[in-house]
């Protein structure tokens, strides 16, 4: 049988600034109004990679004004830079297949809905940091968009990097994680036609 080449495909350098990239039961909860703290169980559910490791999350926000929000760590980055943030995300039921959560960096302007589907998908958003020093909330907040009432999904994977894409997913613990960047190389000795001018 024959195959098709399809390429090399390389990345560059990158760093996933978000710590506890799989560890959402360490994020900070927080709610307003009506609105209750996410409530988190680690290693729910079977992450994209296979691994027990990805938390089912609880968000509840009965109406308009209220909020609940899971937020990350705090980490560093350059105000007026551009940054991208991803997560993979999925319905927890067949309930919550086509509601609605956002994301946002801490201090930007706007939020971006993120709608759950049965399978697990990497959503997320490209925004320019307003400060230097934020954080990644994933958030309910009827009045920006989300659902309201009670929504559950499994988050896994959460990524903040310098560029305006997201590149493969980098786990981190308690520090950012850099990727080195991909090379390839191959030895040029015997491969040089001398028969050619």
């Amino acid at each position: 049988p024959s195959t098709t080449l399809l390429g090399y495909l390389a990345e560059g350098a990158r760093t996933n600034l978000c710590t506890k990239s799989q560890e959402f039961d360490a994020w900070t909860g927080g709610s307003a109004g009506a609105g209750s703290n996410p409530v988190v169980t680690a290693n729910a559910g079977t992450a994209p990679d296979g691994t027990a490791t990805a938390d089912k999350v609880v968000f509840s926000a009965p109406s308009a004004g209220d909020l609940s929000v899971i937020t990350s760590p705090a980490f560093a980055t350059v105000a007026a830079s551009v940054y991208t943030s991803a997560v993979y995300v999925k319905a927890f039921a067949a309930g919550d297949v086509g509601k609605q959560l956002l994301t946002r960096q801490a201090g930007a302007s706007g939020y971006t809905a993120i709608t759950l589907s049965a399978d697990w998908q990497r959503l997320g958003t490209t925004e320019t940091a307003a400060v230097v020093s934020t954080t990644f909330d994933i958030l309910l907040r009827p009045t920006f968009g989300g659902s309201s009432g009670t929504v559950s999904c499994y988050l896994w994977g959460a990524q903040v990097e310098l560029g305006s894409f997201a590149s493969s997913y980098i786990a981190t613990t308690t520090v950012a994680v850099t990727r080195n960047a991909d090379v390839l190389t191959y030895p040029s000795a015997g491969n040089i036609d001398g028969t050619k001018g």
